[in-house]
């Protein structure tokens, strides 16, 4: 499976540091499809800043029901050492060139990923935190109910 890093300001959410903002239409919907289809989600921020932030935000995720298995280090199947960048099969940002203009579009990222065939229910989660054993099945029922 597949490593993705996701910036939180301005790709999650619609905001930029410091504030927390709204989120993204279908962003965690999208996420949690990933997660389902058995892939690595890292939150990958410019937070903390002079060393405030990470916690906010983690309550925010946690609030907002984004899955999610680490923020800001590699994912535990990455056996090697990187430097500042963490490592990631793929990246979504606000920043790239795709979204740089029009800011980030959670249902044409969701198209691109059904396309590339990232998107298969593998119904599984592999990550840490406040998820239990119930978490595939209680996100598989949110995903049926959202759509």
């Amino acid at each position: 499976m597949s490593i993705f890093a996701v910036d939180f300001d301005g790709t999650i959410t619609d905001s930029h540091f410091p504030e927390l903002g709204n989120m993204r239409p279908d962003a965690s919907r999208v996420l949690q499809r990933l997660v389902m289809a058995g892939h690595t989600i890292i939150i990958w921020t410019c937070r903390p800043v002079n060393g405030h932030g990470i916690e906010e935000m983690e309550k925010w995720l946690e609030e907002h029901g984004v899955p999610y298995h680490s923020i800001n280090e590699n994912a535990r199947e990455v056996k090697f050492t990187t430097g500042q960048k963490i490592y990631a099969d793929i990246y979504i940002d606000d920043r790239s060139i795709d979204f740089y203009e029009n800011g980030v579009d959670w249902n044409l990222i969701e198209q691109k990923l059904e396309k590339l065939g990232f998107l298969k229910d593998k119904n599984r989660y592999r990550g840490k935190g406040r998820y239990t054993e119930e978490s595939p099945n209680l996100i598989s029922r949110l995903i049926k109910k959202l759509n």
